[in-house]
């Protein structure tokens, strides 16, 4: 999984995946896919480089060895994060929470549409901000995201769900001099909440805080329901000549990309169409997706069955994103034997 300098890890079990951080000033996040889930004694190390639309691009390290170079060193034109530390996969939105304490700001990095969105940054904030120093991370049943301090003033920050940033508890600086918060979780009812102190009494302590906390994701805050609608399966000779048939409804002004693919274990997923439409928010957007000359390509080379994700990524004029997917068979389709003369 790779020679580095190995912060913390979250494991995607629906994606089969594992992401870690980097703790050094010029850091990489990485994310290893094994060969053969849940076996972790072989696979694939990649690290990320990010576009400035958010998106991500994976590069595989060439030697996770890291014999001769550091392996994020390896590929010139990764996106450092400095001093990445605290990570959290939340398995309901389907996000990685990543926190990069020298540069004091946490990401959201969303697994299906592979993209990253800055949720926290502190010099955003005017005036005094009530976190710093993003360290340690978890999210609560509610969405809110929970974010110790490495070191600093000892506090525990919390980050909405509607993009609020509070402080939400303080260790005392005088009990605790010298230690630093680490560890957040909640039980399983999210009802109770852990955190630890590092060098509390030269030993260390764990404290429990009962709640109330939320534990429902407010209603108010989701956006108008995104509706996609397509058929489940497409045969090969009808999406390369008439195409896909998609409907989506955004319930608000702005685009959607849609796109077909086709994921691959270990390699970047095979992209058979891809697509950006204007959406009105109030009627139906329907189109057909078509595959371009390299899909089309990538249809031919392929003759067994595949089982495609239809993503549809909706934009708001704001820039907020939302995410819906689909399964698509995309099947072989059948081929007419010609008939031969004199033969009914």
């Amino acid at each position: 999984m790779g020679v580095f300098s190995h912060e913390a890890a979250a494991v995607d079990e629906d994606g089969r995946r594992v992401y870690m951080t980097e703790d050094v000033s010029d850091g990489a996040f990485y994310r290893f896919t094994p060969d053969r889930w849940p076996d972790l004694s072989a696979g694939v190390l990649e690290l990320a480089r990010v576009a400035p639309s958010g998106e991500v691009e994976w590069l595989r390290v060439p030697d996770p060895s890291a014999a001769t170079m550091p392996t994020r060193k390896q590929l010139p034109g990764y996106t450092v994060f400095r001093r990445g530390e605290g990570l959290y996969f939340d398995r309901d939105a389907a996000t990685v929470y990543v926190a990069e304490s020298s540069a004091d700001r946490v990401h959201a990095y969303n697994t299906p549409t592979e993209t990253i969105d800055v949720v926290f940054e502190r010099k955003a904030i005017e005036g005094e901000s009530p976190l710093a120093d993003t360290d340690n991370v978890t999210v609560g049943h509610s969405g809110d995201v929970f974010v110790c301090e490495d070191g600093g003033d000892l506090r525990i920050g919390v980050i909405t769900p509607e993009g609020e940033v509070a402080t939400f508890m303080q260790l005392d600086p005088n009990m605790h001099a010298a230690s630093e918060s680490t560890g957040p979780s909640f039980d399983p009812s999210g009802r109770r909440f852990y955190i630890s102190s590092q060098r509390f009494a030269v030993a260390g302590a764990v404290f429990e805080i009962s709640g109330p906390f939320r534990t429902a994701r407010p209603a108010d805050t989701r956006p108008p329901a995104l509706r996609v609608d397509t058929g489940p399966t497409v045969s090969r000779p009808v999406l390369r000549k008439r195409g896909l048939r998609v409907a989506v409804t955004t319930g608000e002004p702005g685009t959607a990309t849609v796109a077909l693919r086709v994921p691959r274990a270990g390699r970047p997923p095979l992209t058979l169409a891809r697509r950006e439409i204007p959406t009105d928010g109030r009627q139906a957007a329907s189109f057909s997706l078509r595959p371009g000359r390299k899909g089309r390509r990538r249809l031919k080379a392929r003759r067994s069955k595949l089982d495609a994700t239809l993503i549809v990524v909706a934009r708001d004029r704001a820039g907020n994103r939302r995410l819906a997917t689909r399964a698509v068979v995309v099947g072989r389709g059948r081929h007419r034997r010609r008939r031969r003369p004199g033969r009914r």
